[in-house]
């Protein structure tokens, strides 16, 4: 997997997590 994909995830992730949602 490409890194830019990871970091994309991660930012996702991230969202989800502080509750961008």
């Amino acid at each position: 997997p490409d890194p830019l994909i990871n970091i994309l995830k991660n930012i996702l992730h991230g969202c989800n997590q502080s509750g961008w949602n």
